[in-house]
């Protein structure tokens, strides 16, 4: 097993490398200057093409932790759905008494419809992926919509063919409270902007279009004492707008 980091910062190339990777055989390591998580993500997949690394990938952030065996479970869920090209599986949450998520009981097939609670510490891929596939750097932490990016992945997966199975066992652990859960407002102009620009992005102009609706309609009871129904369809166009101009930018 080898292990790729993108040691990401500003002015970090002066920053010596800790002792504890600093000599090891199955650690390669590559600063990258700046902002941006999907650049950093894709200077990962860059450091693991130039060693040509093969077999599957993993996605990790610093406060996870691989569970006991999980290379069996991976291993193991390859074997089984061996015309998968991704595995999605769980988190473990760090507190007991707060599940990650709510998940699935059973495998099954990956569609759009199903992508959009995917988080990229649950996924494991066969490095052929990631020969045609990268993070969209528009979207994520430090970009212009800080969020996404891994949907926007497996997007773009489905639509080059790839197969995604879901599998109904935990092979990382991760405190309960994340960033993606950490939401203020989820209906301000801010919130439903970042909402219309990354669906954009993701589901394409047609079917964008049919969530917006539905998504106006499901949540009116939500938001009706703070804007209208207008209101709320405006501000997720005007999201789609900001992400074209980075488009055509």
């Amino acid at each position: 097993m080898n292990y790729f980091i993108s040691w990401q910062g500003e002015n970090i190339a002066s920053l010596p490398v800790p002792s504890g990777l600093a000599n090891r055989s199955d650690v390669k390591l590559s600063r990258l200057e700046g902002k941006g998580l999907s650049k950093n993500r894709n200077n990962c997949i860059r450091i693991a093409k130039e060693y040509q690394a093969y077999g599957y990938f993993l996605i990790a952030d610093e406060d996870v932790n691989f569970l006991d065996g999980f290379e069996n479970q991976i291993e193991n869920a390859f074997a089984t759905h061996s015309e998968a090209d991704l595995l999605c599986f769980q988190v473990k949450s760090k507190e007991e008494n707060n599940p990650f998520k709510n998940y699935p009981l059973k495998s099954h097939s990956v569609s759009l419809k199903s992508i959009d609670r995917i988080s990229s510490v649950e996924i494991a891929g066969k490095m052929e992926v990631l020969d045609q596939v990268r993070f969209d750097v528009r979207l994520g932490l430090g970009a212009d919509f800080p969020s996404g990016e891994e949907t926007a992945f497996l997007a773009d997966c489905i639509r080059s063919g790839k197969r995604i199975i879901y599998c109904p066992a935990a092979i990382v652990s991760h405190p309960f409270e994340t960033s993606g859960k950490r939401r203020v407002n989820m209906f301000s102009d801010q919130a439903l902007q970042l909402v219309g620009g990354r669906s954009y992005r993701i589901y394409g102009p047609k079917i964008s279009q049919v969530f917006f609706f539905y998504s106006a309609i499901k949540n009116f009871g939500k938001y009706r004492n703070t804007r209208s129904f207008f209101s709320y369809l405006k501000q997720l166009h005007r999201g789609v707008r900001k992400f074209k101009k980075l488009e055509n930018g």
